[in-house]
């Protein structure tokens, strides 16, 4: 069994368009280190998937990654799910996808986002025609006013199939607002540019002691669970050309 790669190696790697996927989840990155993989990824042209699960990232690596997906044209997957975006990641992020054409997924489960991250990236919805997911669950701090941008924003974009709110404790008449919105979307006439694809989203959570288990299954997802965050060993994988 070959030894996983160490972080030297996988910046080497990256600066040789190389890859195609890296996975470092539970990695225990540093902002550091992250700074470190940013500036290889400005240049890099093969990865298409970059997994940084549950490395409680702070606020400058986020921004750092924004600024790197305002250029790239490569990444259409990114999974920062269990770090600490917070409201100036979030806005970063959103900033980025303004311009970026080439992100098809977002997960941002459980990073400290609040209505501020949420109304950034209602905005950016309004827009972006390149995003098909977007994963905010148990973030927390999403109340009913970022809920409602959200929802607001889903009434102009038609490329979003997929949003997660679970374990935000939102009204449940916000949900139907969504619900509503992506059910009108969908009787548009698709056109030459969008094919129609029903829209998904989860159904206002029933209250009781089941809720979180429900939420969590009514999601679809066979990644791992983001509400507990569980520290698992460190496992580095890596997808070359």
């Amino acid at each position: 069994m070959s030894a996983a790669p160490t972080l030297e190696n996988i910046i080497k790697s990256l600066y040789s368009n190389s890859i195609t996927e890296l996975h470092m989840g539970n990695y225990g990155i540093s902002d550091e280190h992250a700074m470190e993989l940013t500036e290889a990824l400005k240049t890099n042209k093969s990865l298409k998937l970059l997994n940084l699960f549950s490395n409680f990232l702070g606020v400058q690596s986020v921004k750092a990654l924004a600024t790197m997906l305002k250029t790239n044209t490569t990444i259409t997957y990114l999974e920062l799910s269990v770090n600490r975006a917070g409201d100036e990641g979030a806005e970063a992020l959103a900033e980025a996808l303004q311009t970026n054409t080439t992100l098809k997924e977002l997960l941002l489960g459980s990073n400290r986002i609040g209505d501020a991250g949420a109304k950034a990236l209602a905005t950016m919805l309004k827009t972006n025609t390149t995003l098909r997911k977007l994963d905010m669950r148990y973030n927390g701090g999403i109340g009913d006013e970022g809920a409602w941008e959200l929802a607001t924003a889903l009434a102009t974009n038609t490329t979003l199939t997929y949003l997660n709110l679970n374990g935000n404790g939102l009204n449940p008449l916000i949900l139907e607002h969504i619900n509503a919105h992506m059910e009108r979307i969908q009787q548009q006439p698709p056109n030459r540019f969008n094919k129609s694809k029903k829209k998904r989203v989860q159904k206002s959570p029933k209250r009781g002691s089941g809720h979180r288990k429900q939420s969590t299954r009514r999601a679809k997802l066979s990644a791992r669970r983001v509400e507990k965050s569980p520290r698992r060993k460190s496992k580095v994988h890596v997808k070359r050309v």
